[in-house]
């Protein structure tokens, strides 16, 4: 069955797992996530949609798609967030395998922040399973900054990045596709094997030579590109 569940005041998953061909679930409230759930085709959690309530998972996803979403996305909100606690999994709904899909959008910074910022600390490879290659991986943050430390946790990825105040990359990014959707910072080089499409500002603030290459794929800007310091830039694709 397809279910979707909203809720004004909270909503309760139980304690039993759940096999559906899809769920959404859509609250103001915090919503936690204890048991199981399998979905053939979409599973979509929102909470907080006021501003104000966490989406707390502990417990295995399994569905082709996965979207989580936390706050109300209002661009001036900026506490509500995405928690994963222990027993957090991701997964394809007939393997132990990533997820084709997984959208993590929240109003809270995304990676480290400064002292006492609400944030999600960057999923971590285990919660996928070992690795998100091929994966189509998106992250917003639409009230403060996403940050990657550890460019290995999006290895192989068709990653899309957002966040409100900035997007900040330190190290190589070695991806299946990417997609910059505002203003960002990065401190190394960029390998796609498709495209890269960069929407807003890129300050490429590395020390030495840097490049953007989409490989096989294109590379587009509509946002300017600026090498910051000494170096040089190189720029690669098809077309």
């Amino acid at each position: 069955s397809r279910l979707d569940l909203r809720g004004q005041t909270g909503i309760d998953l139980g304690a039993e797992p759940l096999s559906l061909a899809s769920l959404a679930a859509e609250t103001p409230a915090g919503l936690v996530v204890g048991t199981r759930i399998d979905a053939d085709e979409k599973i979509r959690l929102r909470a907080g949609s006021d501003g104000t309530g966490d989406l707390e998972i502990g417990a295995r996803l399994a569905s082709d798609e996965i979207e989580l979403v936390a706050g109300s996305g209002n661009g001036t909100d900026l506490a509500a967030r995405v928690m994963l606690s222990d027993g957090a999994r991701f997964s394809a709904t007939a393997s132990d395998a990533a997820p084709g899909s997984f959208t993590l959008v929240q109003d809270a910074a995304i990676g480290a922040t400064s002292a006492g910022v609400p944030n999600t600390a960057f999923p971590s490879l285990a919660v996928f399973g070992g690795s998100v290659a091929g994966m189509d991986y998106a992250l917003r943050s639409k009230g403060a900054s996403v940050r990657i430390d550890d460019t290995s946790a999006v290895a192989g990825s068709n990653l899309t990045l957002a966040g409100d105040t900035g997007v900040d990359i330190n190290g190589n990014l070695d991806v299946a596709g990417l997609d910059l959707e505002t203003a960002a910072n990065l401190s190394g080089s960029v390998a796609s094997s498709g495209d890269v499409t960069i929407r807003g500002p890129l300050s490429l603030d590395g020390t030495g030579a840097q490049s953007l290459s989409a490989e096989a794929g294109v590379l587009a800007a509509t946002g300017a590109i600026s090498k910051q310091g000494a170096g040089a830039l190189t720029l690669g694709g098809r077309q």
